[in-house]
């Protein structure tokens, strides 16, 4: 007499090959996700959303700085005239690295006076070091320019807004 299998069995057999497949497609994904660099792109938006959140959740002044010899851009606090001038701000820093080795440089460029003159200033020519974030909502008018494997990449910053717009060349 030969024996077969019920439905039953073969439901439960299915079922399982599907709960296990699900269980490995979850754990593969998120060993892939935690394995993905960041574009320098997001990089960059992450360190100007936190100089933003921190500023404006701490009500304390918030600089965004580049470091070079690291590749890192760093948000810090900043209390009294000199941000490094206090030790305890050593803890508050926030630092967000390049894990993309194309990026070579990062610097903060004054923008041109877009008044036609109205405006009665000089604006600086040389990089600024860093950029200082208001608790009341402003940044310091900057461009930024990020050189990547011999291109040098612009992008603009909201004075008033936040966001992170690709500077068209």
């Amino acid at each position: 007499m030969r024996r077969a299998f019920t439905l039953v069995e073969i439901l439960l057999v299915i079922a399982l090959i599907g709960i296990s497949g699900a269980i490995i497609v979850a754990n593969v994904d998120g060993m892939l996700a935690s394995s993905r660099k960041s574009s320098p792109y997001e990089v960059l938006r992450k360190a100007v959303d936190t100089a933003w959140y921190e500023a404006a959740t701490g009500h304390v002044k918030t600089t965004l700085s580049f470091d070079p010899e690291t590749r890192t851009i760093r948000v810090r606090p900043l209390t009294g005239t000199i941000a490094s001038a206090n030790p305890a701000q050593e803890n508050n820093i926030r630092t967000f690295p390049f894990e993309d080795t194309r990026v070579t440089d990062l610097r903060f460029i004054p923008p041109p006076d877009e008044g036609g003159g109205s405006l009665q200033t000089t604006l600086a020519t040389e990089p600024l070091t860093r950029l200082l974030f208001s608790p009341y909502g402003g940044v310091t008018p900057a461009i930024v320019e990020m050189d990547m494997e011999g291109q040098t990449y612009r992008y603009r910053i909201d004075t008033f807004g936040g966001t992170i717009e690709a500077e068209k060349n």
